[in-house]
C-alpha cells in the first residue's frame, strides 16, 4: 500500500468545496475529519491528515465536501505517515450534483 503524507485537491468544479480525510485507525475506527478551508472554483489546496487529528498509520481517503451538493470520496486509500514526504492529488470538476473526481499521481513535496 502507497504510504502519503498529504493531500491536494484542485477545484475545477463550478461550486465552492473542502477536504477532508476519511480515514481507518490502527484499532479499527473510521470516521471523517474536520475540513480544512472552502476551495473557491480555479484554487487547490494541500492538506495535512495531521492537522485534523488523524493518527499516524491509519488508512486514509480523499473526501470532498461539496457546499450545496453531492458530497464525493477519492476511492483509494493511502497509508497515513506524517513524516512522508508524498502528496496524492486529485482534482474535481463538474457542478454541485455532478461532479467526477480524478486522481492525478503522487509527487513527492518540498
Amino acid at each position: 500500500m502507497q504510504t502519503i503524507g498529504s493531500f491536494n485537491l484542485a477545484n475545477n468544479g463550478g461550486f465552492v468545496c473542502a477536504g477532508k480525510v476519511m480515514f481507518i485507525d490502527g484499532s479499527g475506527n473510521s470516521g471523517v475529519s474536520g475540513r480544512w478551508d472552502m476551495i473557491p472554483l480555479g484554487k487547490n489546496e494541500t492538506m495535512n491528515p495531521v492537522d485534523q487529528g488523524v493518527a499516524n498509520g491509519s488508512l486514509v481517503q480523499m473526501y470532498i465536501d461539496i457546499a450545496g451538493g453531492n458530497d464525493r470520496t477519492g476511492g483509494t486509500y493511502f497509508l497515513y505517515d506524517s513524516n512522508s514526504n508524498k502528496c496524492a492529488n486529485y482534482s474535481i470538476t463538474g457542478t454541485t450534483l455532478n461532479s467526477n473526481v480524478s486522481f492525478g499521481g503522487i509527487t513527492p513535496v518540498g
